[in-house]
C-alpha cells in the first residue's frame, strides 16, 4: 500500500534539509522547534562536526528545550534496534539516502563529548563568548564580569552623584528642568542602555540640522527667518478688515497694531488670531463684518495663516532642538563617566554584549581578523525566532553569514545559514525587536546567497496545534484591513489544520458592564487597583466561576471528549496590573488549583517582606512598626489581641514591652533575641537560612510556617531571596544592614515557568505565554487600547549622522518632525497590539473563549482586541446561546469532529510527591530535631577478647582485615600500600601483613560466604533509620539484594569470637538490628537476613530474628528514655 505524505510533513522535511541555506516563515503551531531540531540532527548525520554548528535562540528556555529534544532524539538512536532506527531515519530524511546506522548511533556520544557542548545558546551568550575570546580586539576588559541589574542600578546612581559634584554638574542641571530626581535616574538608565544615541562630544550640529534651526538654536533667529515670508501689506489690509469686524476681530486688530514693531510679538499675535492651541487653523478667522470690509479676506487669511504656522513651527523646532542638545550633553557626560566606571571595575552590562560584539565584527580595525578566526570555528548557523531579533543582533548574525558567503569558494565544506521565524509573532519591540527586519534580512540573505547556491524559502502554514474552528476564528479576526501591521506586506493570514477533523469551540461573550450599585472603593485603596464597581472585577469573578464549573464536570469539545482538568486551562491577560489579582483570588476562593502570577516582584511577596522585617528588627530593635508587623507574621504566634495588649499603654518601645511579657511570649522573646545576636556575626544567607529551617534551634521552622499560612506560592520568592543573598555576598562585604540597603537599590522580578503538567490553571500575560499552548485558552482582558503609556520619555530618531535621542513633545505642542515620529510610533504600537492578539489566540488547541469588560460603545471598542474579534465573527457561522454569569447572549462558533483524547503534558510531573517540609501542617507544630548516632555505638559493648592487644593495635588489626576483605587483596606489596593508608609504616611489619592476609583469605574462602562476594553484591552500603529522637546511620560491609531477599553481612575481627550466634555481644546485635530496620524500609516486601562473618574463627553466623527483635526493642527503649 502506498502511503501519501501530508504536504505539511513534506514542507517540514524540505525546511530541515541541510544541503543548502534556507529561510522559513512559519505560522503559529507549525512546528518551528521541530524543524530546527531535525535540521541540526540531519547536519550531524551528514557529517557536520558538533562544534561547527551554531544555533541561536531567543531565550534560555528555548535553548534548553531544543537541547532536550535533540539529545532525546540522538539518545533514542543510540539505543534503538536496527528496524526502529531505520524507520526513524527514514521519517527524518525521507529515505533519500541509505541509513548509516553506525554514524547515527555515535552521534549521541559525539555530541556529549564535544568540548563546550553543542552551541545552542542565546545571542547574548554567543556575544559573551565572542568577547571573552577577543577581549582586546573588542575593547572589553579581559576577564570582565557582566553586571547584575541591581549592581548596574547602584553604579548608575554612583556615577550620577560623581557628576553632580564635579565639573560636569551643569549637564544634570540642564535636564533638571525636564525631570525630577527619580526621572533623572530613569534618564541615566536609558542612556546606559542606548549608548549609541549619545555620542561624545554631543552632536549639536546634527541636532540643529534635524530640526532645521540655526546652530546654536535661537528662537528669535528662527522666528525672524519664518517672518521673512510675511507680506506687510497683507497684514495691514487684514488689520483694517478686523478693525471693522466683531469685538473679537477688533481685539485682534488692536493687538497686532501694538505688536507691529516687534516681529516676534507679531508672530505670537498671528498665532493667537489664526490658530487653535493645538496648532490647527481656525475655520472662521474673520467675522462677517471683517469679510465685508475686505473682499480678499480669504486669500489674506490664508497667507497670514501660513506665516503663523511657519512661525509656530520655528518656535517649537528651536525649543525642541535646545532641549535635545541639553539631553545630548547630559548623555555624553554621563555616558563617558559610566563607561569609565565600568572599565575601572572590569564590568560590562547586558547591553554591552551585543553592542561590543557588533562593533568588533562590523566596525573595528580587527573585524577581518576576528571574522577570520571565527570563520574557522563555525560552518552552519541557525537562527530561531528571527522576528524577535533586534537590528544590532542582526548585524552580528549578518557579519558571520556574510563571511560564509565571502569564503564559500575557498572552502571544501558546504556552509549553510538557516533562519526560521514568524513576523506575526513579533511582540518584543520594547526589547529592541524590529519586525520589519525579518523581511529586510530575508532579502539581504536572498541576494547574498544567490552566487553560492541560493536561498531556499519555505512557508509552513499548517498548524499541528489548533483545531480548525480556532484557526477559522484567527483568520476571520485578521481578515481584510484588520491584518494591517501583522506582516510587512499586510496580507491577511491563512491557516489550515493538520488535524482537519478535530472538534473545536470558540466563544465570544458579551461585554461585562460596570456595576453602578457596587460600593465605591475605600479612600485608601491603591489608585491602580480596580474597585468593586469596575467591570473587570465583575468579569474576573464570572471567569473564575466558569472555570470552576468547567473543572467540575465539563468535557472537551467533540465526540468522546474527556473531562476538563485545571491543567487544561490557560488564562491570558493583556497586562498583569488590573485583572490578575481578582482572577487568582476568585479561583482560589472556589478551590480551583491555580499556579498564581507568572511574574512577581520580590518585594511584593508577603513572605519576603516578613523575612526582611526580621532582618530590620535585628539591626534596629527599637522600630516599633517593624516589630509589630513581624509579630503578626507567620514566623510568630502573636494574634491581634496579643499585639494590642503589648502595644496599648506601653512604657517605652514595643520590644521592651515584649520582653516584659516574656512569660506569655517565651518563644518570641527567645527567637528575636537570637536574631539580634545573629545579626552581629552571621552573613545574610546564614541569617535567613537559620530563620527558615534550623533543626538545632527549636521553633525556627519559618519555611513550613510560611507555606502553611501563605500557600506554596511563597516558595519561589523565599528561594529567590536566598539567591539574592548569595549574589550580594559574592560582590559585597556581607552584613545584614548592607544587604537591606543593597536590596532596596533595585527591584527583583521573579519569573515562574508556568508550563503545563502541574495540574493547575495558569494565569499569565500574553507576552509570557509565547511558546506555550493549552487545550482551553481564555482571553478576558480584551478592552485595552495599544500601549502608548509604555513609551520612554526619550525617543530615537534618525539623523544624517545616525540615530540620536530627543525628548518627546507634548501632543499639539511639538514640531512637525516630532509629530510625525509620534504618529509612526502610534502605528507601530497598534500593529504590535494586533500581533499580540494573534499570539494569544493561537495558544488555543481546542477551545477559545474571548470576553471583555466595559461599555459596549463603538468608540471604546475600536482598536481593542474585543472589537477586532467581534468584527471577525461577522464572517463566521455562529449561533447565539446564553453566556455564563448572566452576561446575556454569547456568540458561539463550533467545529464538529472527534475530540483529542490525549494530553500532551507530562502526567508524571503532577504525581511527583512533595518534600516533607512542603506539607501544609499547623504552623504552631514545632519541628522535631533528631540526634545523630552511629549504629556501631548502640548498646553496651562486652569485651570479647583482644588476644593481649592494646586498643590501638586491635583497631588497626580489624581495619586491615576489613580492607583485605573489601579489596580482595592477596599480594603483600599491594596490601602494604592499602594498610599504609590506614596507619603509619612503623605500626606494622611483614609478619603482621601476612597474618592479616591469611585470616582474610580463610574467611573469604568459606563456601557459605561466597554469596556476599558475588559481583552483584554491594560493598560499604550506607543506610540510616530514625529510632526515637535519633537518626542512626552506618555502613553495611556487604549487601546482596535479590527479588525476594535482602541479605547483609558485617565483618567482625574479634580475636576471640563468641562460640555461637546466641552469644553475640549485645552491641553487635543492636547494630545489626538497626541495619535490618533500615533495610526493611528500603526494601519493603523482601525478607531481610542479618549475618556476621567472624574472621578469626572463621565462621558465618546467621543471626536469629528473635535475637534481633529483642535487641531492637532495647534500642527503642533506650531512645525513648533519653
Amino acid at each position: 500500500m502506498t502511503v501519501v505524505e501530508h504536504p505539511a510533513a513534506a514542507a517540514q522535511r524540505r525546511a530541515a534539509d541541510p544541503s543548502g541555506s534556507a529561510w522559513v516563515a512559519a505560522n503559529a503551531g507549525a512546528g518551528k522547534t521541530k524543524v530546527l531540531t531535525e535540521r541540526v540532527a540531519r547536519l550531524l548525520l551528514a557529517g557536520a562536526r558538533p562544534q561547527k554548528i551554531l544555533c541561536l535562540t531567543y531565550t534560555k528556555a528555548a535553548a534548553a528545550e531544543m537541547r532536550s529534544r535533540l539529545f532525546a532524539m540522538l539518545g533514542g538512536w543510540a539505543m534503538a534496534d536496527d528496524a526502529t532506527l531505520a524507520a526513524d531515519l527514514r521519517d527524518l530524511t525521507g529515505g533519500e539516502t541509505p541509513p548509516d546506522f553506525e554514524r547515527a548511533r555515535r552521534l549521541f556520544a559525539q555530541a556529549l563529548e564535544t568540548p563546550g557542548g553543542l552551541k545552542i545558546q542565546t545571542i547574548h551568550a554567543f556575544c559573551d563568548n565572542l568577547l571573552r575570546r577577543f577581549p582586546l580586539e573588542a575593547g572589553a576588559p579581559p576577564g570582565f564580569r557582566v553586571m547584575e541589574e541591581r549592581e548596574r542600578a547602584a553604579l548608575i546612581e554612583e556615577v550620577l552623584t560623581r557628576i553632580a559634584s564635579g565639573e560636569a554638574r551643569g549637564a544634570i542641571a540642564a535636564v533638571a528642568e525636564e525631570k525630577n530626581e527619580s526621572g533623572i535616574v530613569e534618564l541615566a538608565q536609558f542612556v546606559a542602555a542606548h549608548p549609541a544615541l549619545f555620542p561624545d562630544p554631543a552632536d549639536e550640529v546634527g541636532l540643529c540640522a534635524l530640526f532645521g534651526v540655526p546652530d546654536p538654536p535661537d528662537e528669535g533667529a528662527a522666528l525672524a527667518r519664518a517672518m521673512d515670508a510675511l507680506d506687510p501689506a497683507a497684514l495691514s489690509r487684514m488689520i483694517i478688515a478686523w478693525g471693522a469686524g466683531a469685538p473679537g476681530d477688533r481685539e485682534k486688530a488692536a493687538n497686532l497694531t501694538a505688536a507691529k514693531p516687534d516681529s516676534a510679538a507679531v508672530a505670537a499675535e498671528l498665532q493667537t488670531a489664526l490658530l487653535k492651541k493645538t496648532g490647527e487653523p481656525r475655520k472662521n478667522p474673520a467675522s462677517k463684518g471683517a469679510q465685508a470690509a475686505e473682499p480678499d479676506w480669504r486669500a489674506l487669511c490664508d497667507h497670514l495663516t501660513e506665516v503663523a504656522l511657519a512661525a509656530r513651527e520655528a518656535r517649537l523646532a528651536a525649543a525642541a532642538a535646545a532641549r535635545a542638545i541639553r539631553l545630548a550633553r547630559f548623555g555624553a557626560a554621563f555616558g563617558a563617566e559610566y563607561e569609565a566606571a565600568k572599565a575601572a571595575r572590569s564590568l560590562l552590562d547586558f547591553n554591552d554584549l551585543v553592542g561590543r560584539a557588533r562593533a568588533l565584527l562590523t566596525r573595528s580595525e580587527m573585524a577581518a581578523w576576528a571574522l577570520y578566526r571565527l570563520d574557522g570555528g563555525i560552518e552552519h548557523i541557525l537562527v530561531d525566532e528571527a522576528q524577535d531579533t533586534s537590528p544590532g543582533q542582526w548585524d552580528v548574525i549578518d557579519a558571520i553569514a556574510a563571511e560564509f558567503r565571502a569564503g564559500a569558494g575557498a572552502r571544501a565544506e558546504a556552509r549553510t545559514s538557516f533562519v526560521v521565524g514568524d513576523e506575526k509573532q513579533s511582540i518584543y519591540s520594547f526589547q529592541g525587536a524590529a519586525p520589519r527586519m525579518f523581511e529586510e534580512m530575508r532579502q539581504r540573505f536572498r541576494t547574498g546567497l544567490e552566487p553560492v547556491g541560493g536561498l531556499r524559502e519555505e512557508a509552513l502554514d499548517v498548524s499541528f496545534r489548533s483545531a480548525p474552528a480556532i484557526l477559522r476564528a484567527v483568520d476571520a479576526a485578521f481578515g481584510g484591513a484588520r491584518a494591517e501591521g501583522l506582516t510587512a506586506a499586510g496580507t491577511p493570514p491563512r491557516h489550515s489544520a493538520f488535524h482537519a477533523t478535530r472538534a473545536g469551540r470558540v466563544e465570544l461573550w458579551p461585554l461585562a458592564p460596570p456595576d453602578p450599585k457596587a460600593e465605591p472603593p475605600e479612600p485608601w485603596s491603591p489608585v491602580d487597583m480596580p474597585g468593586r464597581r469596575d467591570a473587570r472585577v465583575k468579569l474576573a469573578d464570572v471567569v473564575a466561576a466558569h472555570v470552576a464549573a468547567l473543572c467540575a464536570g465539563a468535557r472537551m469539545p467533540g465526540e468522546g471528549g474527556r473531562p476538563v482538568e485545571p491543567g487544561d486551562i490557560l488564562i491570558l491577560l493583556r497586562s498583569r496590573t488590573q485583572m490578575m489579582a481578582p482572577l487568582v483570588q476568585g479561583l482560589k476562593r472556589r478551590g480551583v488549583p491555580v499556579a498564581g502570577a507568572d511574574r512577581l516582584d520580590l518585594n511584593a511577596s508577603l513572605a519576603v517582606r516578613d523575612l526582611l522585617a526580621l532582618m530590620r528588627f535585628a539591626v534596629t530593635p527599637d522600630d516599633d512598626l517593624t516589630l509589630a508587623a513581624l509579630l503578626r507574621s507567620p514566623l510568630f504566634d502573636v494574634d491581634e489581641g496579643g499585639l494590642f495588649d503589648l502595644a496599648h499603654g506601653r512604657k517605652g518601645t514595643l520590644w521592651r514591652s515584649l520582653r516584659d511579657a516574656a512569660d506569655r511570649w517565651p518563644r518570641e522573646v527567645r527567637l528575636l533575641s537570637e536574631a539580634m545576636r545573629d545579626a552581629d556575626f552571621l552573613r545574610p544567607y546564614e541569617f535567613l537560612e537559620k530563620a527558615l529551617l534550623t533543626p538545632e534551634s527549636p521553633g525556627r521552622d519559618g519555611r513550613r510556617r510560611f507555606i502553611a499560612r501563605l500557600g506554596r506560592d511563597a516558595e519561589d520568592p523565599i528561594d529567590e531571596l536566598l539567591a539574592q543573598a548569595l549574589s550580594y555576598e559574592a560582590t559585597e562585604t556581607p552584613s545584614i544592614e548592607g544587604f537591606l540597603g543593597w536590596l532596596a537599590n533595585g527591584s527583583v522580578e521573579i519569573k515562574r515557568e508556568n508550563e503545563s503538567g502541574r495540574g493547575e490553571v495558569r494565569v499569565m500575560s500574553a507576552h509570557g505565554a509565547k511558546g506555550l499552548q493549552a487545550p482551553i485558552v481564555i482571553l478576558p482582558d480584551t478592552m485595552a487600547k495599544p500601549d502608548a503609556h509604555r513609551r520612554d520619555p526619550v525617543a530615537e530618531i534618525e539623523t544624517a549622522a545616525g540615530p540620536r535621542a530627543v525628548w518627546r513633545g507634548v501632543k499639539g505642542q511639538e514640531p512637525e518632525i516630532l509629530a510625525r515620529l509620534r504618529d509612526a510610533e502610534s502605528a507601530a504600537e497598534a500593529a504590535e497590539h494586533r500581533r499580540l492578539l494573534y499570539v494569544a489566540m493561537t495558544r488555543a488547541e481546542d477551545w477559545l473563549i474571548i470576553a471583555g469588560a466595559g461599555e459596549d460603545d463603538p468608540v471604546k471598542t475600536d482598536g481593542t482586541w474585543y472589537g477586532q474579534v467581534r468584527d471577525g465573527f461577522a464572517e463566521l457561522k455562529v449561533s447565539e446561546v446564553d453566556a455564563p454569569g448572566g452576561l446575556g447572549r454569547m456568540l458561539l462558533h463550533l467545529g464538529a469532529g472527534k475530540s483529542r483524547r490525549k494530553r500532551k503534558e507530562i502526567a508524571a510531573a503532577a504525581s511527583v510527591p512533595a518534600e516533607s517540609w512542603m506539607e501544609v501542617r499547623p504552623a504552631a507544630e514545632p519541628l522535631r530535631t533528631l540526634r545523630r548516632r552511629a549504629a556501631s555505638a548502640l548498646g553496651e559493648m562486652t569485651e570479647t577478647g583482644g588476644a593481649g592487644l592494646d586498643p590501638a593495635a586491635a583497631r588497626l588489626r580489624g581495619e586491615a582485615i576489613h580492607a583485605a576483605l573489601e579489596h580482595g587483596a592477596t599480594d603483600r606489596d599491594a596490601f602494604r600500600r592499602i594498610v599504609a593508608g590506614i596507619a603509619k609504616p612503623d605500626a606494622f611489619d611483614d609478619a603482621a601483613l601476612d597474618e592479616w592476609l591469611a585470616e582474610a583469605a580463610r574467611a573469604r574462602a568459606l563456601p557459605e560466604a561466597a554469596t556476599f562476594f558475588a559481583p552483584d553484591a554491594v560493598a560499604e552500603a550506607a543506610v540510616s533509620v530514625e529510632i526515637g529522637d535519633a537518626r542512626v546511620s552506618g555502613r553495611i560491609d556487604r549487601l546482596r539484594v535479590t527479588a525476594d531477599t535482602a541479605a547483609f553481612v558485617d565483618f567482625k575481627s574479634d580475636a576471640a569470637p563468641p562460640a555461637t550466634a546466641a552469644d553475640t555481644p549485645v552491641a553487635y546485635l543492636a547494630q545489626m538490628a538497626a541495619y535490618r530496620e533500615a533495610l526493611r524500609g528500603i526494601y519493603p516486601g523482601r525478607a531481610v537476613a542479618a549475618h556476621i562473618l567472624w574472621t578469626a574463627a572463621p565462621r558465618l553466623d546467621r543471626l536469629p530474628p528473635a535475637l534481633l527483635d529483642t535487641a531492637f526493642a532495647g534500642v527503642r527503649r533506650d531512645a525513648q528514655a533519653s
